[in-house]
């Protein structure tokens, strides 16, 4: 019954206490503050919220490089898997680029013609 009501017992984790050191937990809410106030901070780049999380879905490439420096091997799979992520990854923001282009030639467009249709009816 101790699943149910979440007690523990020592015979569950050997009489230890399993306590984390205070700087440990320090360090932890230090980066998960950190990397979330970079991502809000993002958006002051003027990043749509669909391409925000699309490169946010790079992580699986800096987990998987930064298994590499540590000496982990990927199997040919899970290479595959993640090469297919980054280019998907990066056809996704280059057409997202792209439509930002094309909208804002649209508004200079339409903001050039407005101008110069009440600049031909003030001389009239």
């Amino acid at each position: 019954m101790p699943l149910l009501t979440g007690s523990s017992s020592s015979s569950q984790n050997n009489g230890n206490k399993g306590s984390v050191p205070m700087a440990r937990w320090a360090y932890i809410a230090f980066l998960f503050y950190s990397i979330n106030m970079l991502n809000n901070w993002a958006f002051a780049f003027n990043i749509s919220v669909p391409v925000h999380i699309i490169l946010r879905s790079f992580g699986s490439v800096t987990t998987m490089l930064a298994g590499v420096v540590r000496g982990k091997r990927y199997s040919k799979l899970q290479v595959t898997s993640v090469v297919i992520l980054t280019v998907g990854v990066l056809v996704s923001a280059w057409a997202d680029s792209m439509s930002k282009v094309s909208t804002e030639c649209e508004v200079r467009d339409t903001l050039r013609r407005f101008v110069d249709c009440v600049y031909d009816r003030a001389n009239r």
